[in-house]
């Protein structure tokens, strides 16, 4: 469904004119479906995503213009006079800025004196602003409403999720079996991880658990710090603190009697146990005799 950025290009004329879209239950994402023949596209463009990608493009463009004219000075001034020289350094500021280096043309000239031409694309730069913040989907399937088309795509991002979540948070790497038993076998034992992770998550949504803001951003200290939705990661790595340990006793007989106990969960254990509704057993085996 998704396609390349490069295609956006041939949108260029729908990114500039027409009404927009926005989608139910998602302020920030303007939409407009487009058909042609028999595939149904629909353009998408979000404000946080518009607003990060130009404060990137406006960042690197303009330390590239100034790196420029401190390159333009030091060829002006002779002190930098080898054609190959200028162009090692230009093309240094290119892998530097990449988000810049589209819109500038350079021309190294040799007449009398080495010369460093610069001038800057400004047509190329509008279409690009106009491109910041959009994708491209496309469908095969053209009886789809803009929400529709939307939300199949978002179906995707959640398993893309799903696939992370089983190698990063449970661990549950690729592993390549031979016989088709182990292979059901590894699928069950995924699908079932998963299944309780998400209802985890659901159980954390449910009983609104949010994570505790103790201290400020030392970067954002006017910022009142807002606590956030708590997700299963960190309800798994709080509880991941809990102890257990083996208490051991010697009998009047020689024997050992080992007495497998739970330690006492912290402050910020039993509250996330209060709001899940959970109880941790004081203990998880019976006592044994050694």
């Amino acid at each position: 469904m998704a396609t390349r950025r490069s295609e956006l290009a041939t949108f260029q004329e729908q990114l500039t004119r027409g009404k927009w879209q926005h989608l139910e239950g998602h302020p920030d994402i303007e939409v407009k479906l487009i058909k042609r023949r028999r595939v149904l596209f629909l353009l998408a463009r979000s404000q946080p995503r518009r607003k990060k990608e130009r404060a990137i493009r406006r960042r690197q463009r303009r330390a590239l213009a100034q790196a420029l004219k401190r390159l333009q000075q030091a060829v002006a001034s002779g002190r930098l006079k080898n054609r190959d020289k200028i162009w090692e350094r230009i093309g240094r500021l290119k892998g530097k800025y990449p988000k810049g280096t589209p819109f500038v043309h350079l021309k190294v000239s040799k007449r009398k004196r080495v010369k460093l031409d610069v001038s800057w694309d400004k047509k190329k730069f509008r279409q690009a602003l106009a491109r910041d913040g959009a994708y491209l989907l496309r469908s095969n399937e053209s009886g789809w409403t803009a929400q529709e088309f939307w939300e199949t795509y978002m179906q995707l991002t959640v398993v893309e999720h799903a696939f992370r979540v089983l190698k990063s948070h449970l661990l549950i790497r690729p592993v390549w079996h031979h016989y088709s038993g182990r292979v059901k076998a590894h699928v069950f034992i995924c699908v079932l991880a998963y299944a309780l992770w998400k209802t985890l998550d659901h159980l954390a949504k449910r009983a609104g658990l949010t994570t505790e803001i103790r201290k400020r951003d030392p970067q954002h200290p006017n910022a009142s710090p807002q606590p956030r939705p708590m997700t299963p990661e960190v309800i798994l790595r709080e509880m991941a603190k809990l102890k257990i340990g083996d208490i051991r006793m010697e009998t009047t007989t020689g024997q050992q009697l080992v007495l497998r106990r739970v330690a006492r969960p912290d402050a910020e254990q039993k509250r996330i146990l209060s709001a899940l509704n959970f109880e941790i057993p004081e203990r998880l085996s019976a006592d044994r005799l050694l």
